[in-house]
């Protein structure tokens, strides 16, 4: 099935990184435990089985949410399209060339909402930052909307960043 054939219908997309942040925060120490719960694949056929179209996970650079396995895994049993949002380092940007997932963003940030502009058909995009530093955004192909190298807005408790 692919995503791109799903034209003119409204789509679910379950994003899964929260399974495995539940996960990496209950088991920090002993991440590779055979108990280790919550399953992200269990979590993925969930999803999948109540519906979903697709399913989103972020692999990160610290690995803090989803991990190298899950990925593998999720994108060996899935049977709908792998979104993969996907931190900009050499290293994951390997690991997606090498699996080859169907959709992918690099940045990744807060996306918070979207709207097409009546006038023009643009896509607007609003992502919420640093207190000060939200954005609004027009999406290009090839730019990236991704958390910039330094922020210029102020920490939600007032620290200068």
């Amino acid at each position: 099935m692919s995503f791109l054939n799903m034209k003119h219908t409204l789509k679910l997309g379950v994003n899964i990184d929260h399974v495995a942040t539940l996960r990496q925060a209950r088991y920090r120490t002993h991440p590779n435990a055979h108990n280790a719960e919550p399953s992200v694949l269990q979590a993925a056929e969930e999803a999948v089985s109540g519906g979903a179209d697709s399913l989103t996970l972020h692999l990160r650079a610290d690995r803090r949410h989803i991990q190298d396995a899950d990925l593998i895994q999720v994108m060996q049993s899935a049977r709908v399209p792998i979104n993969l949002e996907m931190g900009n380092t050499p290293e994951i940007l390997e690991i997606a060339l090498r699996l080859r997932p169907e959709i992918w963003s690099i940045g990744h940030r807060n996306l918070q909402g979207a709207a097409l502009n009546p006038a023009t058909g643009e896509l607007w995009t609003v992502e919420h930052g640093t207190r000060g530093g939200d954005e609004l955004n027009i999406p290009r192909k090839g730019k990236d909307y991704g958390w910039p190298t330094i922020a210029y807005g102020i920490e939600y408790r007032g620290a200068a960043i």
